[in-house]
């Protein structure tokens, strides 16, 4: 977890054992936004520093106990979300410049000198205040993007290049978190009125799950091992919440 309004990331250790406690693993991190961590446990967090007169966009790398292993400025325009493929390549939607990009961490290069690929651009992340365009790469290797200003889901491949996946036609209204279900179905969290959509793999609407938390609260969605749904609110206490479904 990120909380991006303050200056922390937030490790949870389990929800299912312990109590509803948090542990800081990290307190530098001032304008962290979006999070994934790779199977060795590195932790590559989007970074939208603010700097005198405006912000600057960083992807910096990071182990449990602190050290920085790897950044990257180059590329990188407040980012809002990131995603691991199995290569080791890092997704980032950038806000300011409204880009998909795919900086190769794996390449052997130095900090701040890996490989950067445009892989689209025109899109709209941008809304009203700073908000998460959470990304996710699928077992296939597709990649879905949260497009928020553009209340759109997209897909994106090396053979199809960009497309629309849903819409609000689908019930997408300011998607900011997407999660994974064992069985291929797309979970959505909408900023813009506080609803869980449940879309199937050709992103075809199945379940629309009002949260009660009400328009601006949604933010993440995360799918544990045994299928138990989470989503974070910004409902002033900062909660994360058990979905019962």
């Amino acid at each position: 977890m990120v909380d991006f309004v303050g200056a922390e990331a937030v490790w949870i250790k389990d929800l299912g054992t312990e109590a509803q406690s948090t542990q800081a693993i990290e307190n530098s991190l001032v304008g962290a936004i979006a999070a994934e961590m790779d199977p060795t446990g590195r932790l590559f967090f989007a970074c939208a520093t603010p700097t005198m007169g405006g912000t600057q966009g960083v992807i910096t790398v990071r182990s449990v106990g602190g050290q920085v292993v790897d950044f990257q400025y180059a590329g990188v325009s407040a980012p809002t979300g990131v995603a691991l493929d199995g290569s080791g390549r890092l997704y980032v939607a950038n806000r300011n410049d409204g880009t998909l990009v795919r900086i190769d961490f794996s390449d052997g290069a130095r900090p701040d000198n890996h490989r950067v690929e445009t892989l689209a651009g025109n899109l709209s992340f941008a809304t009203a205040g700073l908000l998460p365009s959470h990304l996710l790469v699928d077992p296939a290797g597709r990649l879905f993007l949260c497009e928020t200003g553009g209340n759109r889901v997209r897909t994106w491949t090396e053979e199809e290049g960009l497309r629309i996946f849903a819409g609000p036609d689908q019930g997408l209204n300011q998607p900011v978190g997407i999660a994974r279900l064992d069985n291929g179905h797309l979970l959505v969290t909408n900023h813009g009125d506080g609803t869980l959509v449940e879309l199937d793999d050709q992103g075809l609407p199945l379940e629309r799950i009002d949260t009660g938390l009400g328009q601006g609260q949604l933010y993440g969605v995360a799918v544990r091992n045994d299928g138990q749904v989470y989503v974070a609110a910004g409902d002033g206490a900062g909660r994360v919440y058990l979905l019962s479904r």
